[in-house]
């Protein structure tokens, strides 16, 4: 028997105390949230968006520009002990300027923005992504209430979340946070689209195997082309979250685009500081942010050329099936 063999059973051991360690914190931190209300200077804000849709670079203005408190890298040490790692250290006190850079989701240093998975994964399963009501159970809304709200507190101010699943999960953050405030993250279609299937080629070698969130309804896809896979996956993200924040009070949620953001970067930030304000939330810019006065707007690497042409009508017919679907019925 090798040595790594040999080391098996104790990684196995560690991995299984780590988490059971992780779970203990969690309890200890949902007690200490359960108590605390809704206020306005702790409102959560959920970056909403299909994956590759330029909700990270968006994620990372936003930290960047505005006084809000956030999930970073170092969080993640121990996801069930966020806030107390969030009091301990105040890493928003003399972090460094953004490095703007990404890949899939993920950043490299202890207090750049994150996606921070394993800390939803505390209220949720891994599979499937996209949560219903009936998923949204009074255990699950009490704990995420009270994680968050703990979070925010230990903040000390409004704090901003986004993971691109989150936008499959908003029966559960709508019911247990009636006070968050959600920004949606619009990208053309076909561009997202691109992007995915380059995502598909770097993570898996191929563009036959699904990657990122995949809404409820991804089988029925299975016999089609992964352009079309990743045209309706890119669609129905949006659906999706637009359905369920349409629930809510409209002033609550504000779409920006990839393109206003690559545009004019500071101004999509006072855009939202604005529109924050407006709804009771008061951030403040950082008046030592460093932010570039553009970004550079990728249109993606282009792909074979069977596949472009397969991605070009894909997007084809989800554009008329959209202007279908808006056009009023005929009497």
């Amino acid at each position: 028997m090798n040595r790594r063999n040999l080391l098996r059973p104790w990684r196995v051991v560690r991995a299984r105390t780590k988490s059971g360690r992780n779970r203990l914190l969690h309890h200890a931190e949902v007690r200490r949230g359960s108590e605390l209300p809704a206020r306005a200077d702790r409102t959560p804000i959920f970056i909403l968006g299909a994956p590759r849709s330029g909700t990270t670079l968006f994620y990372q203005l936003v930290v960047e520009g505005l006084d809000v408190g956030y999930l970073a890298n170092a969080h993640m040490v121990r996801p069930g002990d966020a806030a107390n790692i969030e009091r301990r250290v105040r890493p928003r006190a003399d972090r460094q300027p953004s490095n703007w850079t990404s890949r899939h989701g993920d950043t490299s240093h202890s207090w750049d923005p994150t996606e921070a998975g394993n800390y939803w994964y505390r209220f949720v399963d891994r599979f499937p992504n996209e949560i219903t009501e009936a998923d949204a159970t009074p255990k699950r809304v009490r704990a995420v209430r009270a994680a968050i709200r703990e979070f925010a507190e230990a903040c000390g101010g409004p704090v901003v979340f986004k993971n691109v699943f989150n936008s499959l999960r908003l029966p559960l953050l709508t019911a247990a946070l009636p006070e968050a405030r959600y920004i949606i993250v619009d990208r053309d279609t076909e561009t997202n689209a691109r992007s995915l299937l380059r995502g598909r080629l770097s993570n898996h070698d191929t563009l036959d195997r699904w990657w990122s969130a995949e809404p409820a309804g991804a089988d029925a896809l299975a016999g089609r082309s992964p352009a079309e896979q990743t045209v309706w996956q890119v669609e129905q993200m949006k659906a999706v979250a637009r359905r369920e924040v349409g629930r809510l009070d409209p002033s609550f949620t504000i779409e920006v685009t990839y393109d206003e953001v690559c545009a004019d970067p500071r101004a999509a930030l006072v855009r939202i500081r604005d529109w924050l304000a407006q709804t009771g939330v008061e951030v403040q810019l950082r008046p030592d942010a460093v932010i570039p006065e553009t970004f550079r707007r990728s249109h993606g690497t282009p792909l074979d050329e069977a596949t472009e042409a397969q991605l070009r009508a894909a997007v084809a017919v989800a554009e008329q099936a959209r202007v279908a679907t808006s056009s009023p019925a005929a009497p």
